[in-house]
């Protein structure tokens, strides 16, 4: 019978996982005799063109610690001119990039939230990045706001603020690791767009028959 297997993250080290396998007898996780003892996943682009997660295998912490650090060095960062990258990658690609990247990094909680978010981003996501214009997002909002799409997802919402925040948080993560010189295609008055309807106030006031019976008892 085949032992059971599993990969453990490492607490305080996204990214590093330990291998461990099944005690047959107690039914406690220990860590295998041989081969690798942990794992660091990298991302890797497929034929596809998507991001994909792949691991590195270590046969010690050290290794496997030394390697991550490698691999998230700031140095490792090429700030490249505009005119190189030309259409470079699309948003598609680089929230692949980002879900693989920086998104491991923060709690369980707000990974599954923020990924949520993101089928909003549809509308852009064959976009190449580099081409994204203020009008594209004036556009973008508008096609959220439409009472077709409203009715598919949350027809009672106030406004689109989340969404938007998740899509500056991307696109600041293709300025640290793309390009430097890239400029958020947003202005002063997205913001103000980003409402869908007021939110109903509750009035503190007393109705007439409320009154009445107030000073009644």
């Amino acid at each position: 019978m085949s032992k059971k297997r599993r990969q453990k993250a490492v607490p305080n080290f996204p990214g590093i996982y330990e291998n461990q396998i099944q005690d047959s007898v107690t039914g406690k996780w220990k860590e295998p005799k041989r081969g690798a003892k942990y794992l660091v996943a990298r991302p890797s682009k497929g034929a596809d063109r998507k991001f994909k997660r792949e691991y590195e295998s270590f046969h010690s912490f050290t290794e496997a610690k030394e390697f991550r650090n490698r691999i998230n060095s700031p140095q490792l960062v090429t700030v490249q001119p505009v005119e190189t990258l030309a259409k470079g990658i699309t948003l598609e690609e680089l929230i692949g990039e980002w879900k693989v990247n920086w998104l491991p990094n923060k709690a369980i909680t707000t990974q599954v939230r923020y990924i949520s978010y993101l089928p909003h981003f549809d509308f852009l996501k064959e976009k190449y990045v580099e081409e994204i214009e203020p009008t594209d997002i004036d556009r973008w909002i508008a096609h959220l706001k439409q009472p077709e799409y409203l009715s598919g997802y949350h027809s009672t919402r106030l406004d689109y603020e989340h969404e938007f925040r998740i899509l500056r948080l991307i696109l600041n993560y293709y300025i640290t690791r793309k390009n430097r010189n890239y400029r958020l295609p947003f202005v002063k008055d997205h913001k103000e767009m980003l409402k869908v309807r007021e939110k109903k106030k509750i009035s503190q006031d007393l109705t007439v028959e409320q009154f009445s019976i107030f000073i009644s008892t």
